[in-house]
């Protein structure tokens, strides 16, 4: 709870950053017990806050599949104007998704597609952590792929 205090109150962006990531790795593999409170700073209208909470989900539930927390994220993403909270959703589907190779990356190969760089990077990242210790041939064209249309 102090620290969700001092993450609303504080002013300093880099101090906030810092403070919303250590919020977020708290959640780490905690899943339900956590869902209320992830579920509130996803909601917030502080895209920092937003950012945490995505963040938090994808800790919380990683390398799980789970696709409860991946439906949040994806709705989240839907209405999200913010290119960091969009980064920080494919990171985060990347975290839930982790250790699955190929498989049930489609969802993040469409955010590879994005206009917004930083999105872009969110979702390489996130395709990076699913398919992290694979070799994956496939994924490894794709992140080329996208390499080659940002250059």
């Amino acid at each position: 709870d102090r620290l969700l205090q001092m993450l609303t109150q504080d002013r300093r962006p880099m101090l906030r950053r810092g403070l919303g990531l250590g919020l977020s790795l708290l959640s780490w593999a905690t899943r339900e017990e956590c869902w209320t409170e992830l579920d509130g700073l996803v909601e917030s209208a502080d895209w920092e806050l937003r950012r945490a909470g995505v963040l938090g989900l994808g800790t919380a539930w990683l390398a799980t599949g789970h696709v409860r927390p991946i439906r949040r994220l994806l709705r989240l993403k839907a209405q999200e104007m913010r290119a960091e909270v969009g980064c920080a959703v494919g990171i985060s589907l990347g975290l839930i998704l982790a250790g699955r190779g190929d498989q049930e990356t489609a969802l993040l190969e469409g955010l590879c597609r994005s206009h917004s760089h930083m999105e872009r990077y969110g979702a390489v990242t996130g395709l990076g952590l699913a398919g992290a210790g694979s070799g994956s041939r496939r994924l490894l064209r794709l992140l080329a792929s996208v390499l080659a249309e940002d250059s």
